[in-house]
């Protein structure tokens, strides 16, 4: 599905200063260093179970789930199944370890067939901010509509601060109650300007 596809960024290029190589003086590139997350491609069937293995390597992993609504109730899965995220630094680290070590580990995402392709921090980090602490993320189709009575505080604009409870919710506005002037009032607020108080 396009929601679930995995951004990735190009590996950046840095020109490192002129490296002594023997007698000679060689200049060479280098790829950006640091901490960076990338993505593993794992076996579908076993995706928590290799999470924790690459963890046991010393690794940060990452492996979103989602809820899956079904007849018989709601089960929990993967976000991207067959994929989970890792944390290391290209440069320092022996990344290969986590394919030879880690049954059920295919590869390393990769650009150019060599070097592992960083995803955007930001990516992980919006699945990280938007998970509960089942690290399930939040992908409810209609996200901007909120049960009756449900306390909101707004965000922005006139009212910022301000908690009122949901009189009703549409997907791009949304009514409060709220204590102002001296007793109850309606005010209708954009959808995205409020989240629960």
């Amino acid at each position: 599905m396009e929601r679930n596809r995995i951004p990735v960024d190009k590996p950046v290029i840095v020109t490192v200063e002129s490296q002594a190589v023997g007698s000679e003086h060689v200049s060479r590139p280098a790829y950006a260093m640091g901490m960076r997350w990338y993505v593993a491609s794992v076996d579908p069937d076993a995706a928590t179970a290799i999470e924790y293995a690459i963890r046991a390597l010393g690794y940060e992993t990452y492996l979103p789930l989602v809820e899956q609504r079904h007849r018989s109730g709601i089960t929990v899965q993967p976000f991207f199944p067959g994929y989970c995220f890792v944390r290391f630094d290209v440069d320092r680290q022996d990344w290969g370890e986590i394919r030879r070590r880690t049954p059920g580990v295919r590869l390393i995402l990769t650009m150019d067939r060599v070097r592992p392709s960083p995803v955007r921090d930001r990516v992980v980090e919006a699945l990280m901010e938007s998970a509960d602490e089942r690290r399930v993320v939040w992908t409810d189709p209609r996200p901007f509509l909120h049960s009756v009575g449900v306390p909101l505080r707004v965000l922005r604009g006139p009212f910022l601060d301000h908690v009122g409870r949901c009189v009703w919710s549409k997907p791009d506005r949304v009514a409060l109650l709220m204590d102002l002037l001296g007793g109850p009032r309606e005010v209708v607020v954009p959808a995205r300007d409020v989240v629960r108080a």
